[in-house]
């Protein structure tokens, strides 16, 4: 059992920030069972980034509501998720420049010839809205 924590980063990945506590599956928590290890109000901020939609909906909303209790009164939570509002509307409008940015942006590679960016331009502006929707281990 962990005692009070000022700042918990839930799968923070490689991204290790100094101060909190950075927990990720790399590191041996498997944050799907929740946060058993943080007692009641221990924690003044909690900070995840990209890591729900890597979860199904029923295992974010057991660790948000692990979340939750391991609060204390008054803390902070601060989430970030994709924006896939943003990746629709490129879609609707047909900008195909949007598809290619990201692609260029987040794809190792870019979209050189050939390559898996390259062939998933091929849906068009559909393409970011699918990868976003399918790929990168997404569920929910």
């Amino acid at each position: 059992m962990v005692g009070l924590v000022s700042k918990l980063h839930l799968g923070c990945g490689p991204f290790r920030f100094p101060g909190f506590e950075n927990l990720d599956l790399e590191l041996g928590h498997d944050l799907r069972e929740g946060l058993p290890w943080f007692p009641d109000g221990s924690c003044e901020l909690v900070y995840s980034c990209h890591l729900l939609e890597h979860l199904t909906y029923a295992e974010g909303a057991r660790l948000l509501a692990e979340t939750h209790r391991v609060l204390a009164p008054g803390g902070v939570v601060r989430l970030a998720v994709p924006d896939f509002r943003l990746f629709a509307d490129a879609y609707l409008r047909g900008d195909i420049r949007f598809a290619r940015r990201y692609f260029e942006n987040y794809y190792p590679n870019g979209v050189e010839p050939g390559s898996p960016a390259d062939e998933a331009l091929d849906l068009g502006a559909l393409a970011p809205l699918y990868v976003i929707a399918r790929d990168w281990g997404h569920k929910a």
